[in-house]
């Protein structure tokens, strides 16, 4: 074959090349790779942890003890001070030491707003069943007013400014029987100064008062959530709950509390552990 001819083949395929590939994106610049934000496991499912005004166990924190007299209850000073003794601080020395279990330190200081020359008195009845007849959001506000403050807000201020502590949690205590709930934070109320509110004695547990409530309610205010729902919501959750944390203080309450467990979720509800346990990585445990 002549060189001519070998030339003329050489262009030929050059040219067939250039004309159905297509070089262009070997001359662009290089863009530069996406960035994927994607949300922390730990922020899908930890509902409340981190939020409200009540959001961190070990930070600077104080418990406010508040012994509310009603239309129908009151306090004297030997109850106020039994209850404190027996009940509250028992309560708070479970939670501490539950906490070890998860190399976590807590915070337990406490502070009495009631002391002998003070009671605070709501202007009506506290309703004692609050599955019946819901929760009463005014239990704060008279509680502020009664303190000499214009609203909750105004209180939460100023105490903390007095006491220079970052958050405060409201323990809210009345002198007769009732079902003891959580005011905590929720999407709809995420400005909601959290508090409790218990009854000294239980309707479930024989007019006793059962520390493992007390304990319950306060880990609600940090962000545990319920393994049982007296609105029959999220059966399921109930059920696996049985099976894996069949002891968990959210669970079931016992008449002592150093019976009862805080097991891998509710630690990691309340920000003990950042890791979600694998058994609760279930599609049953969220419906």
């Amino acid at each position: 074959m002549k060189r001519s001819t070998k030339v003329k083949i050489i262009v030929f395929f050059i040219v067939f090349f250039l004309c159905f590939v297509d070089l262009r994106p070997l001359f662009r610049p290089k863009k530069p790779e996406p960035t994927i934000i994607t949300t922390p496991i730990t922020d899908q499912t930890r509902k409340n942890h981190n939020k409200g005004s009540c959001y961190d166990m070990e930070s600077n924190l104080c418990y406010f003890v508040i012994h509310l007299d009603d239309k129908e209850s009151s306090w004297n000073e030997k109850e106020k001070t039994e209850f404190i003794e027996k009940k509250f601080l028992v309560s708070l020395d479970y939670l501490s030491q539950k906490a070890t279990d998860y190399s976590v330190t807590i915070s337990t200081q406490y502070k009495s707003l009631t002391d002998s020359d003070t009671k605070i008195i709501y202007d009506g009845i506290i309703e004692s069943d609050v599955v019946e007849n819901g929760s009463q959001e005014d239990i704060l506000n008279q509680v502020a007013s009664s303190l000499g403050y214009k609203s909750p807000e105004e209180m939460d201020a100023s105490l903390k400014k007095e006491t220079s502590i970052e958050q405060i949690a409201y323990l809210i205590i009345v002198n007769k029987e009732g079902r003891s709930y959580k005011y905590s934070y929720t999407p709809e109320n995420s400005k909601q100064i959290e508090f409790c509110v218990f009854f000294d004695d239980s309707l479930k547990f024989d007019n006793t008062t059962c520390c493992s409530t007390i304990a319950h309610e306060i880990l609600h205010l940090f962000g545990a959530e319920d393994f049982y729902n007296p609105y029959g919501e999220m059966p399921q959750r109930e059920k696996l709950a049985k099976e894996l944390y069949p002891n968990d203080i959210m669970l079931t309450l016992v008449n002592d509390v150093n019976n009862a467990k805080i097991g891998a979720y509710t630690a990691y509800a309340v920000g003990w552990t950042d890791t979600l346990p694998k058994e609760c990585n279930a599609p049953e445990w969220w419906e």
